[in-house]
């Protein structure tokens, strides 16, 4: 599995391509999007906190890699918030919080896991109750992973007391297995821990835990893909025990022959985040998956040593609207993995919308500033507008804040454009937002936590700001 460091790759890999004045890889006529005359006084955007600081937690926030986690979950009695602290040998250390209406921040909990590209996440259950999930790869059992590390942490809403519930490691299938993210099925009364088969075929596998019977079945179910692995998982329950998933190719250079590299070794980086796939799964007591593609991989330069990058974990979204389409935001560019800083084209961001599984759009987004990438997360106001939150990537002094200017999203408005002087000399190196997918109450105001980092005498620092947009 790749070393901690690594894994934050893809978070950094978005910086140089700032540098870049190609053009975009397709042309549109107009990349600005549409912008209100007048401020927009309804949408407020409160003060930040350092969670670190008002927790009185010293030991940083290093766990921003991924980025698709569901982090923050928003309830009518608090603000629950699940992050990786630091990385120590083999283990993770996270820390679960309690944020108030005051932005009082309570400890309620710490604990560790082995350390794994899987990253600890949060819900919120139909009764309240609040679900902290820690799946990853056990990585401390055996050099090759082939065991699962189930933990789960239960926060009573009454009280905040907590139940945990480790159910020790499990034997999954021949092969590597890591990246797993949790699948949510309150509804249905089941949460799934889903594990990416490491190699050529991919795998999808996963582990199915009762919550009426608080207990995990026995077996895991597994599924071979028509392709190479994935990794990256968003993660929706489809209301009648199945699912759909989507997730990024996460690749090594070395399988990818036709990619021929001058050096022999790359040196943009070791991994290729190349294509998107949505994975329809009709009934998770089944081994049965269909994939359907929604960016491929262009390797029409490969022996120049050039790959394409499609990827939306960091600077992306996917997200199921009230009118039960899918949303995927992503980027695409190509890169020259020959060179540190080898973007060849500035590349785009993507929207792609899909209807019981067939893409019905897929368009570059125009947004404020076309020579910016975004740290991009689509919500709805209490209306059912879509509204997207978002972070321009190196001017992370501001908040851009955009509503659909038709009922799917095609355009964009610009309804706010906020400085944040909180950030000061602060780099955001991930974004998560409440969202429908925790669960999360849904009551026209968004909770948002910036993981990020500083340096101080030189010193590099990592902290995690959280705070509020009212979107009505």
């Amino acid at each position: 599995m790749k070393k901690f460091v690594v894994m934050l790759l893809s978070a950094f890999i978005v910086v140089f391509l700032l540098s870049c004045s190609s053009g975009n890889v397709v042309d549109t006529e107009d990349t600005t999007a549409l912008q209100d005359d007048e401020p927009n006084e309804e949408i407020v955007v409160s003060e930040a906190i350092s969670i670190l600081k008002n927790g009185g937690i010293d030991t940083g926030a290093a766990g921003s890699h991924g980025g698709q986690q569901t982090r923050i979950c928003r309830t009518d009695h608090g603000t629950y918030v699940a992050f990786v602290s630091y990385q120590e040998d083999v283990k993770y250390y996270f820390y679960i919080v309690k944020i108030d209406d005051s932005d009082n921040v309570t400890v309620l909990h710490k604990d560790s896991c082995p350390a794994d590209a899987a990253l600890v996440n949060i819900a919120q259950d139909n009764n309240g109750d609040i679900y902290v999930t820690a799946f990853p790869a056990d990585t401390t059992k055996n050099a090759s992973p082939k065991y699962s590390w189930l933990a789960m942490y239960i926060i009573n809403q009454e009280d905040d007391g907590i139940t945990e519930i480790k159910a020790g490691p499990r034997f999954m299938n021949s092969g590597d297995f890591g990246y797993a993210m949790p699948m949510f099925d309150f509804e249905n009364r089941k949460i799934y821990a889903i594990y990416s088969g490491i190699g050529n075929p991919g795998k999808l596998s996963w582990f199915t835990y009762n919550i009426d019977t608080g207990s995990w079945q026995d077996n895991c179910i597994t599924t071979v893909l028509e392709d190479m692995a994935h990794t990256y998982f968003y993660c929706f329950p489809d209301g009648n025990g199945g699912a759909l998933i989507v997730g990024e190719r996460d690749i090594s250079v070395d399988m990818m022959p036709e990619l021929k590299i001058e050096s022999g070794t790359p040196v943009y980086a070791n991994y290729l985040w190349d294509k998107l796939d949505l994975f329809i799964i009709p009934d998770m007591t089944k081994g049965i998956c269909r994939m359907v593609n929604i960016q491929e991989a262009d390797y029409s330069r490969a022996d120049e040593g050039i790959a394409p990058i499609n990827q939306n974990n960091q600077n992306g979204d996917v997200f199921i609207d009230s009118n039960g389409l899918l949303h995927v935001i992503y980027i695409s560019y190509l890169a020259d993995y020959d060179i540190a800083d080898g973007v060849v084209t500035h590349g785009e961001t993507r929207h792609a919308i899909y209807s019981d599984g067939e893409c019905i759009y897929n368009e570059v987004m125009k947004l404020n500033n076309e020579d910016l990438y975004y740290y991009l997360r689509m919500a709805e106001n209490s209306d059912g507008e879509l509204v997207l939150i978002s972070i321009p990537i190196s001017t992370e002094e501001h908040l851009e804040i955009y509503k659909a200017a038709d009922s799917m999203g095609k355009e964009w408005t610009l309804i706010k454009n906020e400085r944040l002087n909180w950030f000061e000399d602060f780099n955001v190196s991930s974004f998560s937002i409440s969202c429908p997918r925790n669960n999360s109450l849904y009551d026209g105001t968004v909770d948002c936590l910036a993981f990020g980092y500083y340096y101080k005498d030189s010193e590099y620092c990592t902290d995690l700001y959280k705070f509020s947009v009212t979107l009505d």
